[in-house]
């Protein structure tokens, strides 16, 4: 995009949001209604990181407080049980827009969301169920199973693996920026308010059926009371799927070490639809 700087409809397609345009690139900065120019702020520590260590394993430590009485994150709890978190500039809410189609297993037996599709997992693994808290996320399909249980308050914590389409929008996220972004999202947004800290083991380029695409995978260490798992793994793959963006997400809690092979096997067997 060329222009004068101001405010502009959000390129990742975000309902109703406007985009703040500097006059050379977009920012992190939006808003329900245009008014005067963002104040100027220091980018996050994990970008400042991203960019100046890009290829390398990198080491953050996240520590997240949010409104107490949530129950879990992204992929540790059931469709209806987990909570939407609190969305930032740096971190707006999925798209709410309802999925292309009603999620299923197709013919050929794979999992479709958004320009991706994995063998669906068998049981104990739900069907396939929508998925729309995802920070940039829409068309989001997945599978969950329960990994562990809260004694305290109940909710459930689950396993989970997920495909769908990333809002990124007018070129302002590319596959290493996006994996990155979206590992601060899910982790600042998506949790209650007990300290998590994530450190990130792998950060690279990687190839989904032919594509490019950036690997994430990152450890998650909590002590949160009333549940017996401390920790999990999170791996996230941004795909250049050509006219869009593709997502893979797994959250894999330590209290179910059986679902990582499967979710694992999903990664390695994901598929570009044409």
């Amino acid at each position: 995009m060329t222009g004068p700087p101001g405010w502009y409809p959000d390129p990742a397609g975000t309902s109703n949001r406007f985009r703040y345009w500097d006059g050379t690139r977009w920012t992190n900065d939006t808003a329900g209604t245009p008014g005067a120019p963002p104040a100027r702020r220091r980018a996050p520590l994990l970008m400042i990181i991203s960019a100046v260590a890009a290829g390398l394993v990198l080491i953050i430590v996240a520590v997240v407080v949010i409104s107490s009485g949530a129950g879990g994150a992204l992929g540790t709890g059931g469709p209806e049980e987990r909570p939407a978190g609190t969305p930032t500039a740096e971190c707006p809410p999925a798209d709410s827009a309802p999925p292309t189609a009603e999620p299923r297993v197709g013919a050929d037996g794979r999992v479709r969301g958004g320009p991706l599709s994995y063998p669906a997992l068998g049981r104990p693994w739900t069907g396939p169920t929508t998925e729309n808290r995802v920070p940039f996320g829409r068309d989001l399909i997945g599978q969950w199973v329960t990994a562990d249980r809260n004694t305290r308050n109940g909710h459930i914590w689950a396993a989970m693996v997920l495909v769908g389409e990333l809002n990124s929008g007018d070129g302002f996220l590319g596959p290493e920026r996006a994996a990155t972004l979206m590992a601060e999202c899910i982790t600042g947004t998506l949790y209650g308010d007990d300290r998590i800290d994530s450190t990130i083991k792998i950060s690279k380029p990687t190839k989904v059926d032919g594509h490019d695409g950036w690997l994430l995978e990152a450890r998650l260490a909590y002590d949160i009371a009333g549940l017996k798992t401390k920790g999990e793994t999170m791996i996230i793959v941004i795909v250049d799927a050509g006219t869009s963006t593709g997502l893979f997400y797994a959250g894999l809690p330590d209290s179910g070490p059986q679902y990582v092979a499967p979710a694992r096997a999903a990664l390695r067997e994901l598929a570009v639809e044409a």
